[in-house]
């Protein structure tokens, strides 16, 4: 899914001070599999008030804009009971319409 790992930036920004980083995609999969990462990374949502995680699900990275709402429309189309979904949508164009 990731032909070409070097196009992965994560921005970021901090209201002290702008930053732009780019993280490798090895970068994350070595956090993503280090043995602490995820408990960690639970507590902190917890600490928020966000909900658990649930089984039976998958997290598939995506860089690409149009295959992100090629598989997000899809995933919606599929849904047999409920979505929760949580997404910015900075323009009204066709696209932020169609997801409506």
């Amino acid at each position: 899914m990731l032909s070409d790992r070097k196009n992965l930036v994560i921005k970021s920004k901090s209201y002290h001070k702008g930053f732009n980083t780019r993280i490798s995609y090895d970068y994350i999969i070595k956090k993503i599999k280090n043995r602490f990462f995820l408990p960690q990374f639970l507590r902190t949502i917890k600490k928020f008030g966000i909900s658990a995680f649930s089984g039976g699900n998958k997290v598939t990275l995506i860089t690409d804009g149009d295959l992100f709402f090629d598989e997000l429309f899809k995933t919606v189309d599929s849904a047999r009971h409920s979505i929760n979904l949580e997404t910015y949508i900075f323009n009204s164009d066709d696209i932020g319409w169609k997801l409506a």
